[in-house]
């Protein structure tokens, strides 16, 4: 069994020792880490195997509010403790207002306060790996702008009963936004029903859909209950209606704009109370204007819409989705690889994802069964990717043109173009990832996966 651990990041020895001590104390079969600084903190706390963390408000690299917000973007469910020398009410409301389990200070500590603390955190260690996974895949992971406005969207619009049709390509997470809004909803704890109508054979999704009795067609041995009458006072997620028959459709239509069901072979009328949610990878007023769907059934179904955006329109937000794959496969897999290569990331970040986050997802996991060290290295990345990602045209903007033609290695020894190469690519990606960080620092070398004071010589060096 896994042992509950906790991890206490101080930058004071004294302090990290004195409170290791205690905690031992109190149970000495707890596991229990120490980091001096912020970065070795993060490195411990992406690992994905914390319960439990005290972290001190100011250390170096990373402060622990940093840490804080970082663990959401991750997808970990570690709980934390903010340990601050500067008690005021202030900081005691931000520390809870972004997900603080509570706040303590030094260095005079409420060792009443840190019992509990423990004692809240205790009785929940016991997520098996198919909960964990449940919990987890229930959440976005990003901090993309098109992905922050669909999380704020979908916390508005789940309370309501009304229909929702999610629009992406496959792989963008559809389902993953079905189940949100489910998980977010006054139905949250009844059923909640997933029918794929592109798995379905056109002679059986009647049949699926609304049930049917006993001696209804040949095979009818017994009768059966429907999705849309399983899903009752739930959530019934209609995944690639798209490609769901006309005839059918038209039933459809009919169960929402009448709340009501009748079984195959049945004359009795069943009444539902069914929220209805949707989802293509079609252009769905192509189909319809095809004649492939009904206009009717979209204007009922698109109350609320939710457009996902493809994984090549989110690019920075691959870091991120990244790390939380490996925190779970790590998990999977019972390894322990703490970081992705610097080169794995920026060829991650370059390829163009066809298969969006499913293929991102799959990547990850082939990278770390094969993987033997305490990282992914490039030497396990499928060649499909590193084939199909154009790294040269991609790592420089307009200004390095220039440099990026290979029109003008000519005039350059080896040496001279790969260091005029290498500089360029470095300055234009700080200067793309402080832009999409909006110029926050600890933000932008968390993205890039650099320390915060090497990011900041990075920016010294060409003048940022």
């Amino acid at each position: 069994m896994k042992k509950f651990t906790i991890l206490i990041a101080d930058d004071s020895e004294i302090f990290r020792k004195f409170l290791i001590k205690y905690i031992k104390k109190i149970d000495d079969r707890f596991k229990v880490l120490s980091a001096s600084d912020g970065l070795e903190a993060f490195k411990i706390l992406q690992r994905g195997d914390v319960d439990l963390a005290f972290l001190d408000n100011i250390m170096p690299q990373y402060s622990g509010m940093d840490l804080l917000k970082s663990l959401d973007e991750l997808g970990l469910f570690t709980k934390v403790v903010i340990i601050s020398g500067y008690g005021t009410i202030s900081v005691a409301v931000d520390t809870i207002k972004n997900g603080a389990l509570g706040f303590i200070e030094k260095p005079i500590l409420d060792i009443k306060k840190i019992n509990e603390y423990i004692d809240k955190v205790l009785p929940k260690n016991t997520l098996s790996i198919k909960d964990y996974k449940a919990q987890n895949e229930r959440n976005f992971i990003g901090q993309n702008n098109k992905i922050v406005e669909i999380k704020a969207l979908i916390n508005k619009i789940s309370y309501s009963p009304s229909t929702v049709f999610i629009y992406g390509e496959s792989g963008t997470g559809k389902d993953i936004a079905a189940q949100s809004i489910h998980e977010n909803s006054k139905r949250k704890t009844k059923p909640y029903i997933t029918v794929n109508c592109s798995a379905i054979p056109d002679t059986l999704i009647e049949s699926e859909l609304f049930g049917y009795k006993k001696g209804a067609f040949t095979g009818a041995i017994s009768d059966r209950k429907g999705v849309f009458e399983e899903a009752n006072t739930g959530t019934l997620f209609l995944d690639e209606i798209g490609d769901m028959p006309l005839f059918t459709q038209a039933k459809v239509l009919r169960a929402i704009q009448n709340r009501e069901i009748k079984p195959i072979g049945s004359n009795q009328i069943i009444k539902i109370d069914v929220r209805i949610i949707a989802a293509t990878n079609k252009n769905i007023q192509e189909e319809i204007k095809n004649k492939n769907f009904r206009s009717d059934l979209w204007y009922r179904l698109n109350v609320f819409s939710i457009d996902l955006p493809p994984l090549r329109e989110r690019s920075d937000d691959i870091p991120l989705l990244a790390y939380y794959f490996l925190n779970k496969f790590n998990k999977i897999l019972d390894k322990n690889i703490k970081e992705i290569d610097d080169k794995v990331l920026t060829v991650l970040k370059k390829y163009s994802w066809p298969g969006n986050i499913r293929e991102l997802e799959n990547t990850i996991e082939r990278m770390a069964v094969l993987e033997t060290s305490d990282s992914l290295n490039l030497e396990n990345i499928e060649p499909n990717i590193l084939n199909n990602t154009d790294l040269l045209s991609l790592n420089f903007s307009k200004a390095s043109k220039d440099v990026a033609d290979t029109n003008n290695y000519s005039n350059l020894t080896l040496k001279e173009a790969k260091k005029a190469l290498i500089s360029s690519f470095e300055k234009n990606y700080i200067l793309s990832v402080l832009k999409k960080t909006n110029q926050n620092i600890t933000k932008a070398s968390l993205l890039a996966g650099v320390e915060r004071s090497n990011f900041r010589k990075l920016m010294r060096k060409y003048d940022l």
